[in-house]
């Protein structure tokens, strides 16, 4: 017997292996091809995910707010702009206060409009949640309300003078939030 034919069942075995990952890698990329695509997000979902961004948002807890982002979003956004963004609102008020989340659908997507109030400046988010249950979009506008009325002429003597605090001064980029 020579040292090649004591090699051969070595090799026979290592080939069967080999064709074996081979076969099993196949399968695998099968099934994740033909596998169904993610199904639509809940509404309650959608609503316990803004919710839970909010919430990491108000506590100052930015990195993990920004963990719930889709990869899309997180390449537009970078913590270090929705952490200025969370200094900037936090200057205005320490606390916020919420009104009742509103679920939009878009395809499989939901986009939860919750009104937010920081002092005096009133907002509308708007969190767009994927299939994924990521979220897709994130938009802060201002709100239309009492505090955007203008202030009396100043030629007007009997005119009551505006209290500054009384109006939101203007956020950078308060209205131009970001949408993926």
């Amino acid at each position: 017997m020579t040292a090649t034919d004591a090699r051969r069942p070595a090799r026979l075995r290592r080939a069967a292996r080999f064709a074996v990952a081979g076969f099993v890698a196949s399968l695998l990329l099968a099934t994740t091809a033909c596998a169904k695509p993610a199904a639509p997000v809940s509404d309650d979902e959608a609503v316990a995910i803004a919710t839970r961004f909010l919430d990491l948002f108000d506590a100052g807890q930015v990195e993990e707010a920004h963990e719930a982002f889709s990869v899309e979003l997180r390449n537009t956004l970078s913590v270090e702009d929705l952490q200025a963004t969370h200094a900037a609102y936090a200057r205005r008020a320490p606390e916020s206060t919420r009104g009742e989340p509103r679920v939009e659908r878009i395809g499989d997507a939901a986009v939860v409009e919750v009104p937010v109030q920081r002092g005096q400046l009133v907002m509308q988010a708007s969190i767009t949640v994927g299939p994924d249950r990521r979220i897709e979009g994130l938009f802060y506008s201002l709100d239309e309300g009492p505090q955007a009325k203008p202030a009396p002429a100043a030629d007007d003597a009997d005119a009551p003078h505006a209290d500054p605090e009384a109006a939101p001064d203007a956020l950078p980029d308060a209205d131009a939030g970001v949408a993926a």
